[in-house]
This record gives C-alpha cells, structure tokens and sequence, in this order.
C-alpha cells in the first residue's frame, strides 16, 4: 500500500457541489502501515492532519453539461492541493502534475481581463 496522494475521483467535488457546503481537508499520515504492523502484532502511529477549511464549490447550472463536468473534474484537483499542502512532499505523489497550468483556467482568465478581446 502507498502514503501518496492518488488522482482525484469527481465524488467528494460533486458532492460539495450539490450541496453547497464548505470543504475540511483531512489528512492521515502512517495508515498505510496498519496491515502490516497488525499481522506482526505492533501499534501502527496514525497521525492526522486538518487543514483550513474552503469553499462552498460553486458551478454555474446553466453552463452545458461538458462544461460542468471539466470544471467538477477542476474542482476535485483544487479539493487535491489542499490535501497535499498537509503533507510532506515525498507523500504528495502525482501532484506535481497539479501545478502545471491547466488550458481551461488559462483561457478563462484570459476572457476575464479580456485579452480574447
């Protein structure tokens, strides 16, 4: 079992969404050792680590159904920083690719200040 952070599912996005509430990030460090520990008869250490909390997640309803999706699918990575900002690097694992620039937050920004024209 691995300590990394996997890709996010649009699950807990979705319903944060649907229901309008903030989002607590919870973060557990050493639960990937309880197996293991257990078969050999040892205490595993969990530590837990909350951080601030965010939200509520918005999106738009009148948006087409593609667009609510992509920016669901926006939402469960922002959900994701949150969570690796709790954790040591060695445990953020794919989030490096979080911080790459994503297309459609680029092109909305750029029609925010206008630079489409």
């Amino acid at each position: 079992m691995s300590a990394e952070l996997l890709p996010p599912r649009p699950g807990a996005a979705y319903l944060a969404v649907r229901n309008n509430v903030p989002v607590l990030p919870v973060a557990f460090l050493g639960g990937e050792k309880i197996l293991e520990n257990l078969r050999r008869g040892r205490r595993t250490s969990v530590m837990m680590t909350i951080g601030p909390v965010f939200g509520p997640l918005v999106i738009d309803a009148s948006l087409p159904k593609q667009e609510q999706r992509r920016r669901l699918d926006d939402l469960g990575y922002d959900m994701m920083r949150h969570l690796a900002a709790l954790l040591p690097l060695e445990n953020q694992g794919f989030t490096e690719t979080l911080m790459l620039p994503n297309p459609l937050k680029i092109s909305y920004l750029c029609n925010q200040i206008g630079y489409f024209g």
